[in-house]
């Protein structure tokens, strides 16, 4: 076991905690997507959902580095490639407005 390891896992809750706090304060200013120039901003669910990712990535980690397991270790490497996807997805939306349907 990596008791170090497991416990510097928190800090991806921490995260967590940041991404849907930024989340909540977006969506309670209420801009309509195309008032703001920030991606982020204009579409909050993105913040939520790498929130998610986060918290995946942390108990998935945390499994790993506690039990030092192959089982534990494809449930990390399952969260590390969902946040690469996550944040390839995002640069695609920006790259490519028509991809998630703005007109940007």
């Amino acid at each position: 076991a990596q008791p170090a390891n497991s416990t510097s896992n928190f800090s991806f809750l921490f995260v967590a905690l940041v991404l849907f706090g930024c989340a909540y304060l977006d969506i309670r200013a209420n801009q309509p997507s195309s008032s703001t120039p920030n991606f982020i901003i204009a579409y909050p669910e993105h913040s939520i959902l790498l929130g998610i990712v986060n918290i995946v990535m942390a108990v998935t980690s945390f499994i790993w580095h506690a039990s030092v397991t192959a089982k534990g270790a494809d449930l990390d490497f399952g969260a590390m490639y969902l946040l690469l996807i996550h944040l390839l997805s995002l640069m695609m939306m920006r790259i490519i407005p028509s991809f998630c349907g703005s007109n940007r």
